[in-house]
């Protein structure tokens, strides 16, 4: 046997192989790149606590005169398509690093570590000032709730502009529907009266099922019709732990929040849905239950369903 001729084969091959490692080492570490951002811990894909990328680590920022500005260069930065509609509250949630305070944005850079602030990693805070934001990249029907992360005055998007709800007639089970549409806890979902709303009131007299996938898709008087003015907003606080209904859907193992492998809940568990059948009318329903835009393409989610296009849910 050729011991150099060997030696030399199994030599080329380890070099082929460290050079895969640190080729694919390389292409993690750079695809973070210095100021990115993302939202950590959030009910939903623009929703959560900032982080923001600095000198290889991920670090928080703090809430200390964060404003409209900065939520609005944040939203910016991560592509939101309706980046206007903003919300900022304390998140309190992160570990580690906190890289900026201070921040002093005009809201109109595009990176938030373009915006004036008290230099990196230069703060007088902690953890529990961590800020974060919500960007409403809103369609028909989203709600959002103002003054805090889980409590607040309850609005809804309707013909590209957001408007109060009136408190007239609306019920627990209605605080339960909003509360579940938001992503956040219900079990012990309340509503009060919160007021001090501005611009349109588009719903009155909503009247909801405990199950109905959104607040929109309950019976009311019809969208701007309503005899109440702003201190009649209504307001939800939406607490204790989560709930799953028969008949609620879920997105699995997909790229992102909004594709995957579709399953059903039914009889206290999760199950899938063949595709006999399933075309790109059954698709739209299902993102359209999800609260998703309904622009689906079948390859990506498989089910059995005879749905017609105004339906609501499967």
């Amino acid at each position: 046997m050729d011991l150099d001729r060997v030696f030399h084969q199994h030599a080329v091959t380890w070099i082929k192989s460290i050079n895969v490692v640190i080729y694919f080492m390389f292409k993690f570490v750079i695809t973070q790149k210095e100021g990115e951002l993302r939202l950590v811990g959030g009910a939903c894909q623009l929703q959560g606590r900032i982080e923001i990328f600095h000198s290889g680590i991920w670090g928080t920022v703090c809430d200390n005169g964060f404003g409209y500005n900065d939520a609005v260069v944040v939203c910016r930065q991560l592509g939101s398509s309706s980046w206007t509609n903003v919300q900022f509250y304390t998140s309190a949630d992160g570990v580690g690093q906190i890289w900026l305070d201070g921040l002093a944005c005009s809201g109109t850079e595009t990176e938030l570590s373009r915006c004036g602030h008290s230099g990196w990693d230069n703060h007088n805070c902690n953890h529990n000032a961590d800020v974060g934001v919500w960007c409403f990249d809103a369609s028909d029907g989203d709600l959002r709730i103002i003054g805090g992360a889980d409590s607040g005055r309850l609005e809804i998007y309707h013909i590209n502009s957001w408007g109060t709800i009136c408190d007239d007639h609306f019920t627990k089970y209605n605080a339960v529907v909003a509360c579940r549409q938001l992503g956040l806890r219900s079990t012990n979902a309340a509503f009060y009266t919160a007021g001090n709303g501005k611009g349109m009131i588009w719903l009155d007299e909503v009247n909801c099922t405990r199950t109905a996938a959104g607040l929109d898709m309950c019976r009311h008087l019809g969208w701007g019709i309503h005899n109440c003015g702003h201190s009649e907003d209504v307001g939800v606080r939406c607490y204790g732990g989560f709930e799953t209904f028969t008949g609620d859907l879920r997105l699995v193992e997909g790229d992102t929040p909004r594709d995957g492998r579709l399953e059903v809940y039914y009889n206290a568990q999760w199950g899938t849905v063949c595709d006999d059948d399933f075309d790109i009318v059954d698709a739209r329903v299902a993102c359209r239950q999800l609260r998703y835009r309904p622009q689906a393409k079948r390859s990506r989610i498989s089910a059995r369903a005879e749905c017609i296009a105004q339906h609501a849910a499967l």
